[in-house]
């Protein structure tokens, strides 16, 4: 059953361009490999039509009892670890998701780019605008939380963005799938406007303005 659902999602990743195409694939391959020794009675099952029962076994039953208690030892602590270990990783990062989605900033909402241009004598001449993962420069900027959101190329294209904002030193780091990650000052001069400046070089300075007059800052300010 896994096998089925999984190949669905597999097909789903690799036919519509969903950027997570080797995790499902390795997915479809592992719920192969468990159902490998059950091939022949499920190929006379689903192919053959003829009565069939699952019969193949990876590890053959421990003859002693001391045996099976520790296989069963072993299982249970393999069974604990995946679950402390995903809780350890997981929990983290859901409280920072959850707090960023709490926080009321002016950032967050629909930005539409209305100019980049160099910062400094020694950007003027190499400063690139934001670019996505296929290298074209990004013309709107959506935050949807502090942590997570999406970009438009120019070519009509949505990317996935990652954000990291300190309200404290006024700066956003933008982190665009497939591209490096550059850090800016975020200020804002009214409440239609966003300047993004560079904090390094190699990037421009950037002028948004507030997409579609959709005020979801000015919610926040009141």
């Amino acid at each position: 059953m896994t096998a089925f659902v999984v190949a669905n999602v597999v097909l789903y990743n690799f036919f519509f361009d969903v950027p997570v195409k080797l995790y499902a694939a390795h997915l479809l391959i592992m719920a192969l490999f468990v159902v490998l020794p059950d091939v022949r009675p499920l190929f006379d099952f689903f192919w053959r039509h003829k009565p069939s029962a699952p019969t193949g076994v990876w590890v053959p039953p421990a003859s002693r009892p001391i045996f099976r208690w520790t296989t069963v030892v072993i299982e249970g602590l393999f069974l604990i670890s995946c679950v402390a270990t995903s809780l350890y990783y997981s929990v983290p990062v859901y409280r920072k998701q959850a707090a960023a989605r709490r926080e009321a900033s002016p950032l967050r909402g629909g930005w539409h780019l209305d100019s980049s241009v160099g910062v400094g004598e020694t950007a003027e001449a190499g400063a690139k605008p934001i670019l996505t993962g296929d290298g074209l420069p990004m013309t709107e900027l959506y935050i949807d939380t502090l942590v997570r959101g999406c970009v438009r190329s120019s070519d009509g294209v949505l990317w996935r963005a990652f954000f990291e904002s300190d309200s404290t030193k006024h700066t956003l780091q933008i982190a665009i799938r497939g591209t490096g990650g550059f850090e800016y000052t975020a200020a804002l001069p009214d409440i239609n406007h966003l300047v993004l400046t560079p904090s390094g070089k190699g990037a421009a300075r950037s002028r948004f303005c507030d997409l579609r007059g959709f005020h979801w800052r000015r919610r926040i300010r009141l």
